[in-house]
C-alpha cells in the first residue's frame, strides 16, 4: 500500500522507520498450478483445498501417507505452497498459457461424486449429449426456488417467519 501511496504523492506515505517502500514486490512462480485432472484419493479435485491445510491432509481427514503427499504434489496452488520470487521477475501480469486456463473436456460432475452436478444457472450437468435439465420450480425441500416471481414470496414467507406478521 505504500508503494501506491508514494506513486501519489510523497506525503501519503507514512514516514516512519517501521515502514519501508519497497521499489519491487514478490510474486508467485507463473509456472504453478494445480493439475485440473487430478483428483485426490477421496475424489476431490485440486480447487476443493483452497483454504484448507494440504499438511493436515492425513492427521484431519484420514488421507494415507501417499495420499497426503499427492495433494501436495499435484495441488501446489490451491493448497499455497507455490514458490516466491522476491523481486518478482515479470514486467506484467500472467497471460493465460492455454493447458491451464483451457477448459476441461469432461465435466467434474460425471467424474466424481463429489461435485454438486449443478451448474451457476441451476440446471442439471449433463454428462452425455443430452439436454441439459433445468428444473423452472424448486421447493425449499430441494433447496430449489423458482425464478419467476419466486424471490418476493420468499422474502415475504421470511418475513412472517421473523416477525409473525401475515401477508
Amino acid at each position: 500500500i505504500e508503494q501506491l501511496r508514494k506513486e501519489v504523492a510523497e506525503v501519503s506515505v507514512c514516514h516512519s522507520s517501521a515502514w519501508e517502500v519497497k521499489t519491487s514486490c514478490p510474486c508467485i512462480d507463473q509456472m504453478c498450478q494445480d493439475d485440473p485432472t487430478y483428483t485426490d484419493e477421496l475424489g476431490y479435485y485440486c480447487d476443493t483445498w483452497i483454504g484448507d491445510d494440504c499438511y493436515g491432509a492425513k492427521t484431519n481427514w484420514g488421507y494415507s501417507e501417499a495420499g497426503q503427499a499427492d495433494v501436495l504434489k499435484y495441488c501446489k496452488r490451491s493448497c499455497n505452497i507455490c514458490e516466491w520470487k522476491d523481486p518478482c521477475p515479470y514486467s506484467g501480469a500472467s497471460t493465460c498459457a492455454s493447458k491451464p486456463s483451457s477448459v476441461q473436456p469432461f465435466c467434474r460432475a460425471c467424474e466424481t461424486d463429489k461435485v454438486s452436478g449443478v451448474d451457476i444457472e441451476g440446471c442439471y450437468m449433463s454428462c452425455t449429449d443430452e439436454k441439459r435439465t433445468c428444473p423452472s420450480v424448486v421447493n425449499a425441500a430441494s433447496h430449489t426456488i423458482s425464478w419467476i416471481g419466486g424471490l418476493p414470496r420468499l422474502l415475504s414467507l421470511l418475513v412472517v417467519a421473523v416477525f409473525g406478521l401475515a401477508s
